[in-house]
């Protein structure tokens, strides 16, 4: 973000606050774009405890599956479609399916629930943990009508 710099993030952010409340700009960057201040990452940040290792985790999951969650209930793609796009465009090891077909489903509804309220966003229901299509592994893909293909390109 240094290389940027947080002036130009900050607009970029500003632009997604359009989108709702879910993608509402920190008040943090706002200070930090506004003077343009670089993010000190040379400081050594007190060890996190497990506590604070889930809710990073926990958080970072959930700013990739919310989006994801809400493609699947308005049937802007399907699984396959998210986790062939994830894997070859944005390079991730453990796509969306991965994470939702691993997740323990009632951790993840109260993280889900919690993370939503806290944003005034609604929240998008989980899909059936037991439909193949959810549980695709790396070099698996489900075959679906209109699938071509049952590995990874």
């Amino acid at each position: 973000m240094n290389i940027v710099g947080t002036a130009t993030n900050l607009n970029a952010v500003r632009n997604l606050s359009a989108l709702g409340p879910f993608y509402a700009v920190a008040k943090g960057l706002v200070a930090q774009g506004a003077e343009n201040t670089p993010w000190d990452i040379a400081a050594n940040p007190a060890p996190l405890d497990d506590t604070g290792r889930r809710q990073i985790s926990d958080r970072l999951k959930l700013s990739v599956l919310v989006p994801v969650l809400e493609e699947l209930a308005e049937g802007v793609a399907d699984i396959e479609a998210i986790d062939r796009g994830a894997a070859l465009a944005f390079r991730f090891g453990r796509t969306p399916g991965m994470l939702l077909a691993d997740a323990d489903l009632q951790s993840l509804e109260a993280a889900l629930a919690d993370f939503t309220a806290q944003r005034g966003h609604p929240q998008p229901a989980l899909p059936s943990m037991r439909s193949p299509a959810a549980m695709c592994r790396p070099t698996e893909w489900p075959k679906e009508k209109g699938s071509s293909s049952q590995r990874r390109p």
